[in-house]
């Protein structure tokens, strides 16, 4: 068995490692687990490299999981976090990051057609404009 921090090559991580950050990902977390388990591998490897250990990562990876951006909507994956080497992130940025579920979605600047039409309609205070004049000629 290897030791737990490794060597930082790629190949020479130990499968048992990768199993151990695997297990402390929550089962609802543990989407796509080939790929999950692929970033494992890179980012133990990159974090072997500057002599942090597998625990160093199971803690960056509970503190993410912990934070507003994880239960956001719009979070994102632990494969993905992991290949953005997330771990790296100051954490205090996961709790500031903006909730995009709760933005306001505004049509200023939107181009389509639908947004043309909504901004023809609606009057500045969101209210329906009155589209029908009643002086005006009758088509058909």
């Amino acid at each position: 068995m290897q030791s737990d921090t490794g060597s930082g090559d790629l190949y020479s991580v130990d499968h048992d490692a990768i199993e151990r950050v695997f297990d402390s990902i929550p089962p609802a977390f543990r989407r796509k687990p080939r790929l999950l388990r692929q970033n494992i591998r890179r980012a133990l490897a990159d974090i072997f490299k500057r002599g942090h250990t597998t625990q160093w990562l199971e803690t960056r990876l509970t503190k993410y999981l912990s934070s507003q951006e994880a239960r956001s909507p719009h979070f994102r994956e632990i494969a993905t976090w992991l290949d953005d080497e997330g771990y790296d992130e100051d954490p205090s940025v996961w709790n500031k990051r903006e909730n995009r579920a709760q933005k306001p979605v505004t049509n200023e600047g939107s181009t389509g057609w639908l947004a043309k039409w909504k901004r023809e309609v609606l009057k500045d205070d969101g209210k329906e404009a009155d589209t029908h004049d009643p002086e005006s000629p009758k088509t058909g």
